[in-house]
């Protein structure tokens, strides 16, 4: 059930239609260190990361963390790890807020691992504190080996 739900939900996310709510804002606290947050009703999401080198296309950050709020009450923090290393890209949404059925959204977030011609990835989060682990999709690119 929760694969199906994710990839429909993600389907739903890249064809653009799932997310609805107030434009993403960015917002610089200090040197390096960045947040990003969407909203959509009484729920925020907030996408804190440093930002690190650049690269083709994207930067790399660390510290990467998500955290969801209800009006000022914090639901969630968690950590996002990448394995060899996270990328954001330069434009583009990086994080979406997107509701499949009645209840809470669930928070989306797209990240680049740093391949040349691949290793696209979106994590799906529930906005409260379980389930703890993310839907994972890995979008290799078409030109991949």
């Amino acid at each position: 059930m929760a694969i199906a739900l994710g990839a429909m939900f993600v389907m739903l996310a890249v064809a653009g239609r799932a997310t609805s709510g107030s434009a993403l804002t960015s917002v610089t606290l200090a040197t390096g260190y960045k947040e990003e947050s969407v909203r959509l009703g009484p729920i925020r999401a907030v996408l804190s990361y440093v930002v690190g080198s650049p690269g083709a296309g994207g930067f790399s950050v660390t510290e990467l963390k998500l955290t969801t709020f209800r009006g000022s009450q914090q639901l969630a923090q968690r950590r996002i790890t990448c394995g060899g290393g996270c990328y954001l890209f330069d434009n583009g949404r990086r994080i979406q807020l997107a509701r499949l059925r009645a209840g809470d959204p669930y928070a989306v977030v797209n990240l680049w691992t740093g391949g040349m011609r691949c290793c696209l990835t979106t994590r799906v989060y529930s906005v409260r504190s379980s389930p703890r682990q993310p839907i994972m999709l890995d979008w290799p690119n078409a030109g991949a080996n």
